[in-house]
């Protein structure tokens, strides 16, 4: 074991959220099930500062859970020693923003950076282990930008997922010009841990019409659109998918595509327009995980704070006569075309 006292003195980690934007095929009849696709955003973020200590404190928020991390990541990494870590900042859990993922690999790249690995970030990607459905967010804090990852290889005999990280088939930049105005409940949390796997395992297979749709819909529009940077293309594919996705979970989300009722109210009558080509500009629409972070893709910063002031005023007139409605916020986001960054500050 080497003493984490001799090595460098301070080392900074920031990574930042990412959009899981749905799945390619939840059926799995071809022998692979899920296939995710998504896309790294530059907030909110994940700051965190490690340091050697004559005993490990914990300053900022999600002190139980890096307190339990911390042994598992220092035997994997065959180092001794106590460690100070601040957290600065921090995704906000279970919002469909992938902080749990970006917590783990941020400490785990710290202390590989801590113990003088001249990879961090990949050491930190082969001891954590957060690809049980889907290898988006492992990719976005490797490397950023728009990503596609080919969902796990299924038992023949039991039909469960072997355990491994989803390979990822494409990774593109994401258009800089292109936005995101992300509407979040914040008195809301989406499906997580044992609640999730129990959504799972009661959803029936997907028909392998609409696998075979979300297929043809990634690769014959969504890629294309994103390389010629065409949002038109990006958007009615983003649109279409949430739509098919979000039907195949609504059993698990009280019936609807969203998984928050207010969230729902305010993007239906959108995602209606947009599906019917009824519409003066083309918005991608849809919700982020099990949510409660919902997204509206467009064109630029302009229509981005255009839209975000409807948003706002509609929430407005809302809270008059439901006060839940206060708890919505809205941020505007851009895609991020790199991973995590580390300083290590001797």
């Amino acid at each position: 074991m080497k003493s984490i006292g001799t090595h460098p003195s301070r080392v900074t980690v920031s990574t930042s959220a990412r959009l899981h934007l749905g799945f390619l095929d939840l059926n799995g009849s071809l022998g692979r099930r899920f296939g995710s696709i998504g896309v790294a955003i530059d907030q909110p973020i994940t700051r965190l500062m490690i340091s050697p200590s004559s005993e490990t404190r914990i300053i900022g928020a999600q002190q139980p859970r890096l307190l339990s991390l911390l042994p598992r990541l220092l035997q994997e990494l065959g180092l001794s020693g106590s460690v100070n870590v601040t957290l600065d900042s921090a995704i906000p859990s279970h919002q469909g923003l992938g902080s749990g993922t970006q917590l783990e690999l941020a400490l785990a790249a710290g202390l590989a950076a801590l113990a003088g690995s001249p990879e961090p970030i990949n050491r930190a990607l082969t001891i954590i282990d957060r690809g049980a459905r889907s290898g988006i967010g492992m990719a976005a804090f490797a490397q950023g930008g728009f990503l596609v990852d080919g969902g796990h290889k299924e038992n023949p005999q039991s039909g469960e997922s072997q355990k491994s990280t989803p390979p990822i088939l494409a990774r593109y930049d994401f258009c800089q010009d292109w936005r995101f105005i992300l509407l979040r409940d914040d008195n809301d949390q989406g499906l997580s841990g044992n609640s999730e796997k129990q959504a799972f395992a009661q959803l029936a297979p997907m028909a392998d019409q609409s696998a075979s749709r979300l297929a043809q819909l990634v690769l014959m529009l969504l890629l294309p659109g994103l390389v010629e940077q065409d949002l038109t293309s990006v958007a009615d594919a983003l649109t279409e998918i949430q739509t098919l996705v979000g039907d195949y979970f609504a059993p698990a989300q009280g019936g609807s595509r969203f998984s928050n009722p207010r969230i729902a109210k305010l993007l239906e009558p959108m995602v209606a327009s947009q599906l019917s080509k009824s519409r003066s500009q083309a918005y991608g629409i849809g919700q982020s995980s099990w949510g409660p972070t919902a997204f509206i893709l467009v064109e630029s910063q302009l229509v981005a704070e255009a839209v975000k002031a409807q948003l706002i005023s509609t929430i407005r007139q809302l809270s008059q006569t439901d006060p839940q409605y206060q708890g919505l916020s809205t941020v505007i986001v851009r895609g991020q075309n790199h991973g995590a960054k580390i300083e290590v500050i001797p």
